[in-house]
């Protein structure tokens, strides 16, 4: 405002008494020092204001992606947790119409008792009958409920994979991982064997028998090993070994499953030895994963049949379906098993890793032993290290 007054006053002495160039020149320069300072202000200003909304644009964007990714999985766990509860209530009013329609129909009591203490007690099912007939059905019953509460106890478990789910990527190393799982082991003759490879081969062990009696022992001198547990068959059966039957009890299996436990306490996996009609039976296959569940046993499918049940089961109880991709030796022919060997490498290389099954026999081992040129470009790993990638 006093820069403007100045300005006019000056232009009003210009027309009265003409060019006054010197009071001119003494006024601006009494002036300038202000306008110098002004100028500084308006620059701070300025330069302030910009570098605010510099980093604001530089910040603010990947505080909203953080904000957008929290909301986004909040919003898919919300919807998860609703789904089991929709599907839990669902279940819970079938099996309530079910119960009641039985009772009417024959006339008997059921007195169901379910202990779930995984860790410490094991599950009880107590059934009180008055008729005989009534038995089957009561015990399915039973098994419902208890589906029911291990589908609320796992509803927050990891996310159901398999092998070709969609993030693999984010898993993906950088040298392919090849799973090399020998069955059948069962003397100190096939550990030996195994070890003359200069490979990290998985032994799975036979389950201790009159048959097997060192295996226990075997597999406390073995940086790591699994089990390779018998189920009974479409067409093989053996006599002398110990296999869990479609008809089993589920404290029949977890009878067995219990013993394994104590003669191999830091065993993790277990897969399957024979099994085609075990594994094919929806009611056989959920009884037995209860039971590995009860004593901290991982089941990986050996997929003796096509249509095994496991991973439909395994999806149900959102746990981790793991399962062999190749078998090496259905042949004892040198040039069959380096096929199905290269095979397996191709799938590691495709997926970023893959599993296969062969047994302790003599062409098997001689190809492994001789495979260096065709594991090129693929790390052989024990099942445990690429677990995480299901």
């Amino acid at each position: 405002m006093k820069k403007n007054s100045n300005k006019k006053i000056g232009q009003g002495s210009k027309k009265r008494f003409g060019s006054n160039k010197k009071s001119s020149k003494t006024q601006n320069t009494s002036n300038r020092p202000f306008l110098g300072l002004f100028i500084l202000l308006i620059m701070c200003f300025c330069a302030g204001f910009f570098t605010y909304k510099g980093l604001d644009f530089i910040f603010k964007d990947n505080v909203d992606k953080k904000s957008e990714l929290t909301n986004l999985a909040n919003l898919e766990i919300k919807e998860s947790d609703n789904a089991k509860n929709l599907n839990f209530q669902k279940n819970r009013s079938n099996l309530e119409n079910k119960n009641k329609n039985l009772k009417e129909k024959n006339n008997y009591q059921e007195v169901v008792s379910i202990s779930t203490d995984m860790d410490k007690k094991d599950k009880l099912l107590d059934i009180s009958l008055k008729s005989d007939h009534n038995l089957t059905k009561i015990s399915n019953l039973s098994k419902d409920y208890k589906d029911i509460e291990l589908d609320a106890k796992n509803s927050k478990n990891t996310q159901y994979f398999t092998h070709n789910y969609t993030q693999i990527g984010k898993f993906r190393d950088e040298i392919p991982k090849l799973v090399i799982i020998i069955d059948d082991v069962a003397s100190y003759e096939h550990i030996n064997e195994i070890k003359k490879i200069n490979l990290k081969l998985t032994p799975s062990l036979m389950p201790a028998s009159s048959d097997f009696p060192n295996t226990p022992k075997i597999a406390k001198n073995l940086d790591f090993y699994m089990i390779h547990l018998p189920l009974e068959a479409l067409k093989y059966n053996s006599n002398s070994i110990k296999t869990l039957k479609v008809n089993d009890s589920f404290k029949e299996i977890s009878k067995e499953i219990y013993k394994i436990r104590k003669d191999f306490p830091n065993a993790k996996f277990i897969n399957n030895h024979t099994g085609s009609k075990f594994t094919s039976n929806k009611k056989a296959v959920i009884r037995l994963l209860d039971a590995l569940d009860k004593y901290g046993f991982i089941f990986v499918d050996s997929k003796t049949i096509s249509n095994s049940k496991v991973e439909e089961v395994l999806k149900s109880k959102n746990q981790k379906y793991i399962f062999r991709d190749v078998f090496l030796d259905n042949t004892q022919n040198l040039k069959d098993i380096e096929n199905e060997l290269k095979k397996a490498v191709q799938i590691a290389k495709k997926r970023g890793f893959a599993i296969a099954i062969g047994h302790p026999k003599k062409q098997t081992l001689k190809v492994l032993k001789n495979s260096g040129d065709i594991l090129k470009g693929v790390e052989v790993v024990y099942l445990k290290d690429i677990y995480e990638r299901y």
